[in-house]
């Protein structure tokens, strides 16, 4: 459902991965709807838009994507912006790295708000884990 500039699962609803579409393909795992790829129901991996050649550290690239198992995933990421990543992230390369098993999740600030629940830090906005 929306919320101001965000996409946030619906209430009561069956919530699947979700990305912006990056050209005319999504990543394996994935099938478009519109201006995103949204996560089959059976889908078993994550996936975050590619920036510059490289994926983050134990992620693969497939198009312009990076994918991971769920099951193997040990560390959140987010796009890098600027020079700076959020608290409980470390730069590498163009991502930020979660510390293993941290407690955050965050994601890029869109305009000046954060979705609710979400407080704003920077260019991001971060949360508890669930």
């Amino acid at each position: 459902m929306a919320s101001g500039s965000y996409c946030l699962p619906a209430k009561g609803g069956n919530p699947r991965g979700a990305l912006v579409k990056v050209g005319r393909v999504c990543p394996q795992g994935f099938t478009g709807w519109g201006n995103y790829c949204l996560g089959t129901p059976n889908n078993r991996r994550e996936a975050v838009q590619k920036v510059g050649d490289a994926c983050p550290q134990g992620w693969s690239a497939s198009q312009d994507y990076c994918l991971i198992t769920t099951g193997n995933k040990r560390r959140e990421v987010v796009t890098r912006v600027g020079r700076g990543c959020p608290t409980g992230f470390t730069p590498w390369g163009d991502y930020c790295l979660g510390s293993p098993n941290q407690e955050r999740e965050a994601v890029l600030r869109v305009g000046r708000l954060c979705p609710p629940g979400w407080p704003r830090f920077g260019a991001y906005c971060l949360r508890k884990a669930k």
